[in-house]
């Protein structure tokens, strides 16, 4: 048809497709530009290298500081109503009862901090409790502030696990 925009070219800038798959950012969408990297790693590091606060002082700040690390658009401004990305999704358990995963981003990652050098084993058991209602995301995370662990939760494919510390970021 002449003037109509053809199927095949693709989104438009700032469209999100019918699928809901985030082929464009939020931020874009609403005309916002997105955020540039805004600490080195170097500084990531430092900052969070003598930190012992407790998790829930500790684990908001430290994701956003992921976000300026990384030059990735916070949760807040990636989704100012929370149904895609947000800090404390609540959850249903398998076993029963209910929960929050501290940071979901649907289709991405589920993440459950703990306090410094606790059992990252603990989290992970946690996050298993609720992948199934967080729609079973490929990636599920888990951090002490200081360590990080990547658990893979691909369909059809082996399980495997990424660690680093901040100090690895750092370097």
């Amino acid at each position: 048809m002449a003037g109509s925009a053809s199927a095949k070219a693709g989104p438009r800038k700032g469209h999100v497709d019918e699928k809901g798959d985030g082929a464009s950012s939020p931020c874009l969408k609403a005309g916002v530009s997105a955020p540039k990297i805004s600490m080195t790693p170097q500084e990531f590091a430092a900052k969070w290298r003598d930190v012992s606060l407790k998790e829930r002082s500790a684990a908001q700040e430290h994701f956003l500081d992921i976000c300026r690390l990384l030059g990735h658009e916070t949760p807040a401004q990636a989704d100012p109503d929370g149904t895609s990305f947000t800090f404390e999704r609540g959850a249903r358990k398998i076993a029963g009862g209910a929960g929050f995963a501290d940071v979901w981003f649907r289709r991405h990652f589920a993440w459950e901090y703990k306090t410094r050098h606790r059992d990252l084993k603990d989290a992970y058991r946690q996050l298993l409790q609720y992948r199934e209602a967080l729609e079973n995301p490929p990636l599920l995370v888990v951090c002490d502030i200081e360590r990080f662990e990547v658990h893979t939760n691909f369909t059809n494919t082996a399980k495997k696990t990424y660690a680093w510390t901040n100090d690895q970021i750092g370097d």
